[in-house]
């Protein structure tokens, strides 16, 4: 599921239609699939999201803890190398439904 995560929230980021994106974790979770639910992966979902943070990305909302469905985290462009790379995005969809076929689908 940590490669689900990844290979989305990388995704949004890198097709972002301005010069940042706020990724919200309940969402993508929802978005991705199990949540909510008793098997949820949520603190694996704001794992990826925080491992994905560059530069001067920023954490605009966060639970107590650090994780949950509340966290939201703006990532900007230019932290980015591959944003808006046809041949990048391309490679992101690619291993992005590797990662689902290895899960057995989501």
């Amino acid at each position: 599921m940590k490669n689900i995560f990844f290979y989305y929230v990388k995704l949004l980021i890198c097709t972002m239609p301005g010069n940042h994106i706020d990724l919200n974790a309940g969402w993508i979770h929802r978005t991705v699939g199990g949540y909510p639910g008793k098997g949820h992966r949520m603190p694996v979902c704001c794992d990826v999201m925080y491992d994905l943070m560059s530069g001067n990305d920023m954490v605009l909302k966060a639970p107590k803890k650090g994780k949950g469905a509340s966290l939201t985290i703006r990532y900007f462009r230019q932290n980015h190398s591959c944003c808006g790379s046809s041949k990048c995005i391309g490679k992101i969809l690619n291993d992005l439904q590797n990662a689902i076929k290895a899960a057995g689908g989501i």
